[in-house]
């Protein structure tokens, strides 16, 4: 019984921890959205449209970050080329993710101009520092 409670109170705080960060993170992005013509049905259709965007973009973001990397680790990209290259994925998979999931849902409704502003925000927002000079093996 003891595993179990400290198990679910684990999952709790992480759960916790996750909503800290998405909540306030959905909440600027659907301001800028709603500036520019987004619109909901409710508040939880707009909270399960950032979920799902966030859920459905997670591999696409992951092929963001390392596809840039991987090409600079091979010396086909520099330090630059690797941000632009990161830049230039990571908003295309945003908007398009963001583009499917307005179709499939009837409750939300984005304009093309909303999607694309908070696709650069967001790519923006997760471009990480990289180092100047290429990783040392």
């Amino acid at each position: 019984m003891k595993k179990l409670l400290t198990a679910v109170l684990g999952y709790a705080i992480i759960l916790l921890i996750v909503l800290a960060i998405l909540v306030p993170l959905t909440f600027l992005c659907g301001g800028l959205m709603r500036l520019l013509g987004f619109t909901y049905d409710s508040p939880g259709s707009f909270l399960l449209f950032f979920v799902i965007c966030a859920v459905c973009g997670f591999p696409l973001e992951i092929f963001s970050k390392a596809f840039p990397k991987a090409m600079r680790t091979l010396g086909l990209l520099g330090a630059r080329g690797e941000k632009i290259l990161f830049l230039i994925l990571d908003t295309v998979s945003t908007t398009v993710v963001m583009l499917i999931i307005d179709d499939l849902m009837d409750s939300v409704h984005a304009t093309d101009l909303s999607i694309l502003a908070v696709a650069i925000a967001l790519a923006f927002l997760s471009l990480d520092n990289r180092e100047k000079e290429p990783p040392k093996e």
